[in-house]
């Protein structure tokens, strides 16, 4: 895995139930505990997704954070698109 994504780190959907997000991590960390044989690297990656999103209040201010990140990725493509746009017209009628 190379997405630092917590909620695809851990497996779950971001609107997953705080049980779920727990049921997930405990399955996780079990599969990958360097003690069953699993990879040091990612049980660390797991336990800091769950450190970032485990926790409701937490969790609530990553969301927040993604979201604002998607509207700010959403409205620079919009501008991208725009100024492509605007640039062809100008390339098609000279002013």
């Amino acid at each position: 895995m190379s997405n630092n994504d917590p909620y695809q780190v851990l497996e779950v959907s971001s609107l997953a139930s705080d049980r779920e997000l727990k049921d997930s991590f405990r399955k996780l960390a079990r599969t990958h505990h360097p003690d069953a044989g699993g990879d040091p690297e990612e049980f660390k990656r797991i336990q800091e997704a769950y450190s970032l999103i485990g926790d409701p209040v937490k969790r609530a201010v990553h969301d927040l954070e993604r979201r604002r990140s998607g509207v700010n990725d959403a409205r620079k493509e919009a501008t991208e698109i725009t100024n492509e746009y605007l640039a062809s017209i100008q390339k098609r009628r000279p002013l």
